[in-house]
């Protein structure tokens, strides 16, 4: 019986088929120019965060103007509603003046050590060597409601730093500071699903 399937080509073709593929593999790959890692662990570059000054701005104008109508014009529940968009307008004010007055805040990596900010527009940092940072990594589903996750948790010494996503101005720049933490020292990354 014969089969449908077809049948092998003589050895010599199966021979030059093999040499010209291999041939033009190796043609290639000496062509081709080499990637060149990632390094993850490169330092001294800096990653200023971002904050969110015309946001506060607009709550604290939009506090002002409505909480102080309804306190004006309105009775006893118009002017409870008042008075609570006017402390919302105190807070916005005060992020508002911590923007005005202090940078965002900014990550630099050297090569024994990083320099993180202790928040956003506060003024202040805290250095680190590498090997004083305990943990680094990513808090994705445990996020609360009001902050945009995932936030970037750094535990050394007694210290516990939270970075939220929007303090960033890409994804790429908190990751590269994560990438950074786990590849020096003694940070482990860890609690990527919590």
């Amino acid at each position: 019986m014969s089969s449908k399937k077809s049948k092998n080509a003589s050895a010599t073709s199966r021979e030059a088929g093999d040499a010209s593929k291999s041939g033009s593999k190796s043609s290639d790959a000496k062509s081709r120019p080499k990637k060149k890692k990632r390094d993850k662990a490169a330092t001294g570059w800096e990653i200023e965060l971002v904050h969110a000054r015309n946001a506060h701005l607009g709550w604290l104008i939009f506090g002002v103007v409505v909480g102080g109508l309804l306190l004006w014009k309105l009775a006893f529940v118009g002017k409870l509603v008042g008075f609570v968009l006017l402390i919302i307008a105190g807070f916005a004010g005060r992020s508002f003046l911590l923007t005005v007055l202090n940078a965002p805040g900014t990550f630099k990596a050297e090569k024994q050590r990083i320099v993180v900010p202790q928040g956003l527009c506060k003024g202040k940092t805290v250095t680190f060597e590498y090997a004083q940072i305990k943990h680094a990594f990513f808090l994705r589903r445990a996020v609360p409601w009001t902050r945009a996750g995932p936030i970037l948790i750094i535990e050394a010494e007694n210290h516990a730093l939270a970075y939220p996503r929007d303090w960033f101005s890409s994804d790429a720049d908190q990751q590269r500071v994560l990438d950074l933490l786990t590849a020096r020292g003694g940070a482990t990354e860890e609690a990527k699903a919590s």
